[in-house]
């Protein structure tokens, strides 16, 4: 008998099949609407009185109390995750993540956060697979990331002849920003924590951190200049909407479709952002941000791995479907 020596799946790979594997879709779809609101919130709240500071503590704050019991509850599932793994989250998608979608959002419109952050995160799971675990890309992928960085290259060079000299400062930040975001999505779908043990741990812990920037007088507050209304709509969106629906949503989507699955669903953020930051935000769609758009998601779809069946595959899976009736 000869045995045959099967290489191990790790949790980069494996993903969930049957009604968890389109519950994870549903989640994606889901995340992908909170955070075309989130780009849109973030913006109005970076051009508002509200601090940095201030619209970190609304997103980590609340989550991180009501969600404290589910980080009690799974405390020796996060303790016995690797430290590089939950400094990879909490850098990834805490205070320095945040920080840097504020600071950029304070030079550059709405849509070009949606599309760079959303748009790019692809390309920079893709060098962290081929580096760390050491994955081989095909050719659609390798073209789908060439489109990528031509469609952002388009919007940096377009916004820049076109007078917009403050936009290519918070486009740079932005990209920074998508590289932690990759960070966060490739060490959470590693690690494996349950979605709201994660979500708790990443809001307590960057509640603390923000707590001590804040008594030691490194960050300040613009609250007390800052009407009610506003402060009010940027704690439901910023703390219910993306702190704990979809700190939920998109984990739970990682941990059963992928990170590569679910950017191409993300894929779909920068045109929602793109749409509706014009009669929210007064934002022109520029010709540069629907060049860089169409070239952007084209190429997260295509390096996402997603196909299109072409007849002959269709009429295979029919005679395969008749075989096995």
């Amino acid at each position: 008998m000869i045995a045959t020596v099967t290489r191990p799946k790790t949790a980069h790979f494996t993903f969930a099949s049957g009604w968890e594997f389109k519950l994870g879709i549903m989640a994606s779809i889901f995340t992908t609407l909170i955070w075309g609101v989130f780009f849109i919130a973030m913006r109005a709240g970076a051009t508002s009185a509200l601090t940095s500071f201030d619209l970190s503590i609304l997103r980590f704050g609340l989550a991180a109390i009501l969600l404290f019991p589910f980080v009690i509850k799974d405390w020796q599932k996060i303790k016995a995750t690797p430290k590089t793994l939950l400094l990879g989250i909490l850098v990834g998608a805490g205070v320095p993540f945040f920080y840097l979608c504020s600071f950029g959002a304070a030079y550059a419109p709405a849509s070009h956060s949606g599309l760079i952050i959303t748009g790019t995160f692809p390309l920079f799971v893709a060098v962290i697979a081929v580096v760390i675990f050491k994955e081989t890309l095909s050719k659609q992928k390798i073209i789908g990331l060439a489109s990528i960085g031509l469609g952002i290259a388009a919007l940096l060079t377009l916004a820049f002849i076109g007078g917009n000299t403050e936009y290519w400062k918070g486009d740079l930040i932005f990209l920074l920003a998508a590289a932690f975001w990759a960070i966060f999505s490739v060490c959470l779908r590693v690690a494996g924590l349950p979605p709201l043990a994660m979500a708790g741990f990443l809001s307590l812990i960057s509640t603390a951190i923000l707590a001590a920037l804040f008594a030691f007088g490194i960050v300040q507050s613009g609250f007390p200049n800052t009407p009610v209304e506003l402060i009010i709509s940027q704690l439901l969106i910023q703390s219910v909407c993306v702190g704990l629906l979809a700190g939920f949503t998109y984990g739970y989507a990682i941990n059963k479709i992928g990170a590569e699955r679910s950017s191409a669903i993300g894929s779909l953020t920068p045109v929602l952002v793109g749409l509706a930051a014009a009669p929210i935000l007064g934002e022109q769609l520029t010709a540069a941000s629907a060049i860089g758009m169409i070239l952007v998601c084209l190429g997260v779809l295509l390096a996402s791995g997603l196909t299109i069946p072409t007849k002959l595959k269709l009429k295979r899976r029919h005679h395969i479907k008749r075989l096995l009736r």
